[in-house]
């Protein structure tokens, strides 16, 4: 064994940089400290010291903080102490991307329409449950909220309660949606032109119109507070005209469009608003209402594969971390390239 090396790093902080742990500032801070594991491997400290006017100022991290990825613990905490809100939240992507943000140190609200909904496809027992084992799994408050968000007054209700149990909603992930018919199921005949009004209604409010109430009543705090993230969950359905599925891939694309209209009404309040895009995704919904070719239930060797959940999932952490601060109005695809062309 080598004596052990020490050394300095300096990072150069702009003026009002490094306030809280959510700007990149820190995050440039406990990259560092992955990097520095390389500087001293007796399990030492990193420190970080910056003036501030005419003061000198620092903060520390334990380099056994740091795993084997590179990333230290408290960089996967860098959303701590914030609100976030997650609809459909009861199974699917919709419980994975609420994982991701407990994770990462958020309160969690966990959204639901219906307190079995877990249980549909054998995702988990009730919503109270998952909000449960979340607050367990990750050391995190949540909240479990019930509500229609196909109703103004729903959304507004559903918002309201968030903020009465955990605080100021920072960060709207929205993912409930589905191309489901009125009474249930996917709707039948489901094509451009035969397929029943009333499941025409029931897609465009499920998918467009909970999207509009949602964004619309998460929204308006956040833009006199200054500060959130919405990211609304689309599909790439969106980007690509299909005679089956036509309505859904039709609200979709509406739900994209929407997404851009509003970061640009936001963006002047300092809120980022985008759309992630999810192509094929081993759900336990997905998985149960069709045959699927076992090929491409792959996981790994090739990207032509149905994704696995948290593949998805784990793009929240860009558009709600530090890394996605200047990213707004965009459409990204979580595909493995199915789709190779612009959004």
């Amino acid at each position: 064994m080598g004596t052990p090396k020490k050394g300095v790093i300096l990072l150069f902080r702009k003026r009002g940089q490094g306030k809280n742990q959510n700007d990149p500032f820190f995050a440039a801070f406990f990259a560092v400290a992955g990097v520095a594991r390389g500087l001293d491997r007796t399990g030492g400290r990193v420190r970080m010291r910056w003036r501030a006017g005419a003061r000198w100022q620092s903060t520390q991290a334990p380099l056994g903080a740091v795993q084997a990825n590179g990333m230290a613990t408290m960089a996967e905490r860098l959303l701590q102490g914030q609100t976030a809100l997650v609809t459909g939240a009861g199974r699917g992507l919709g419980r994975a991307f609420a994982e991701r943000l407990a994770a990462l140190g958020c309160r969690v609200a966990v959204h639901g329409l219906r307190e079995q909904g877990p249980a549909e496809y054998g995702e988990g027992t009730t919503l109270t449950q998952t909000a449960a084992d979340i607050a367990h799994a990750h050391q995190t408050q949540t909240l479990r909220v019930l509500g229609d968000l196909t109703r103004e007054d729903e959304a507004a209700r559903v918002v309201a309660e968030v903020e009465q149990g955990l605080g100021p909603v920072s960060i709207l992930v929205h993912n409930a949606g589905g191309d489901i018919a009125a009474a249930g199921g996917k709707p039948n005949p489901n094509d451009a032109v035969f397929i029943k009004p009333e499941d025409v209604r029931a897609v465009l409010d499920r998918n467009l119109l909970s999207t509009i109430w949602i964004c619309r009543a998460a929204s308006r705090g956040m833009m006199d507070r200054k500060q959130g993230r919405i990211l609304t969950i689309s599909s790439i359905s969106a980007f690509k005209g299909s005679a089956s599925g036509a309505i859904y891939s039709t609200a979709k694309a509406a739900v994209v469009e929407y997404t851009r209209c509003l970061a640009m009404q936001l963006r002047e309040h300092n809120v980022n608003v985008n759309t992630l895009a999810p192509g094929d995704t081993r759900t336990g919904r997905f998985l149960g209402t069709r045959t699927v070719d076992p090929d491409r239930l792959a996981t790994e060797g090739t990207l032509d594969r149905i994704a696995q959940v948290d593949e998805v999932a784990r793009v929240v952490e860009f558009f709600a971390g530090p890394l996605g601060a200047f990213v707004t109005g965009q459409a990204l695809r979580v595909d493995g390239g199915s789709q190779c062309w612009p959004s």
